[in-house]
């Protein structure tokens, strides 16, 4: 070991760290820097290349790398097993300068029960783990777009787990030698709970609490949460005709409450967005002829969402009647589909199939008197290979499991929950009774 050098183990992975060697500029001070670490890590020189995203790596080898810099410091962290990443940064309070842009006006609040020198490290330690899962993520560092719920709280401890879209890490601030700096080494451990797509995929039956801001308002969701104990709905769908309220701050509300839930936007309206979601339902209403909610909507909003790089689950929505006048048909200035009319219901979903929707919504409305008929839920299900949800009008247990049986993947229950929160734990049990028999077959 070279005598500049520190070796750090965390876990199965190591961190090494040196000063920056002395070179005519700070990027030939880096790679030089870069070169002793590298070397000192696999006992001889190895090529070091980085990935479209600027993602380093090394040529012909199948290790994780990761490496950060400061004006002095240069770190490298090393795994065999499973990706990494690493951020090492100066304690200035020019963090203050950009804190809006990087964090929730939640997380900032959080920062009150710090005094200043501590507000300032806390600050500096959250950023630092965004980057470090940034890059974990194979992402270019200081990308800002990707949605890491870190608090201010997590570092009372010296390590902890956080959750992005995408996978679990778990995070640990790195014992370096030096008051003025702070390292965070955020490593894979497995695929997120708040991975919405490999939840579809896992072949279960799932339960969907839908809320709308505007009725479960952020004061009354710990009221909610305390009826989803000591297990939760499977999905979290936030949404509604209209909206009175700062979506960014609703959602990362419901994400305090449900962390380990993904949240997904089943959106209104255009204004119904934030990236902060785990997904959005990029939906289409193909059961109306009005041109603005088929298409017209989604052209407004595509640009914003694409940039975004939200999870997308393109969607065919279909409103069925049942039974009442619902504030869907006043919103899209459509009408539902009758349901004594069950093959053109199938064949509007075969049309949303072949245009590429891979999720189909059949819909009776909120609060409806009659729900989807299995009939129809059974021809849908015959006749198409999408991902069916279905909503409205179910009230019990019993009304669920048929809807299951005749060939639903979610069910969606938002009204009836809001009037009856104390229920949600028994349609939680009844999903996890149907799963467990169906893993037994």
């Amino acid at each position: 070991m070279r005598p500049n050098i520190q070796k750090i183990s965390v876990g199965d992975s190591t961190v090494y760290l040196c000063r920056l060697p002395e070179a005519p500029t700070k990027r030939e001070r880096e790679i030089l820097g870069e070169r002793q670490l590298l070397c000192e890590a696999f006992g001889h020189d190895v090529i070091l290349r980085h990935n479209p995203q600027g993602a380093p790596y090394i040529d012909g080898k199948h290790t994780y790398i990761s490496l950060s810099h400061t004006k002095e410091n240069v770190c490298l962290a090393v795994n065999e097993h499973t990706p990494i990443g690493i951020d090492l940064e100066h304690i200035s309070d020019r963090i203050h300068n950009v804190k809006q842009k990087m964090f929730s006006p939640s997380q900032l609040a959080q920062l009150s029960q710090f005094n200043s020198e501590a507000h300032t490290s806390i600050l500096t330690l959250m950023w630092c783990t965004k980057e470090a899962v940034f890059k974990a993520e194979g992402r270019t560092a200081g990308y800002l777009g990707e949605n890491v719920p870190v608090e201010p709280h997590h570092f009372l401890n010296n390590s902890f787990r956080l959750a992005t879209r995408r996978y679990m890490y778990g995070i640990s601030q790195v014992d370096i030698a030096g008051a003025d700096e702070v390292c965070v080494l955020a490593r894979q451990i497995s695929p997120s709970a708040n991975n919405v797509e490999q939840l579809l995929a896992d072949h279960r039956k799932l339960l969907a609490l839908l809320v709308d801001p505007d009725k479960t308002t952020s004061d009354l969701l710990p009221q909610l949460r305390q009826y989803c104990s000591p297990k939760t709905p499977d999905i979290i769908l936030v949404g509604g005709s209209g909206l009175d309220v700062s979506l960014d701050d609703y959602v990362d509300a419901v994400k305090q409450l449900f962390p380990s839930t993904p949240v997904v936007l089943f959106p209104g309206s255009t204004s119904q967005f934030t990236a902060k979601a785990d997904a959005l339902m990029f939906l289409s209403v193909i059961s109306g002829r009005n041109a603005e909610c088929i298409i017209g909507q989604q052209v407004a909003i595509a640009r914003k969402v694409k940039e975004s790089g939200i999870t997308t689950l393109p969607m065919g929505y279909i409103l069925i009647d049942g039974g009442i006048h619902s504030s869907v048909e006043k919103a899209t200035h459509t009408q539902a589909l009758r349901q004594d009319n069950p093959q053109l219901i199938v064949d509007t979903a075969i049309a949303g199939e072949l245009l590429g929707m891979r999720l189909i919504y059949l819909e009776a409305g909120s609060g409806a008197d009659i729900p989807v008929g299995n009939n129809i839920i059974r021809g849908v299900r015959l006749s198409t290979d999408v991902y069916l949800i279905v909503g409205g009008g179910i009230r019990t247990p019993e009304q669920m499991k048929i809807a299951f049986a005749a060939g639903a993947d979610m069910v969606v229950i938002g009204n009836h929950f809001e009037q009856h929160p104390e229920q949600i734990q028994s349609f939680i049990d009844a999903i996890d009774s149907l799963n467990e028999k169906k893993s037994e077959l």
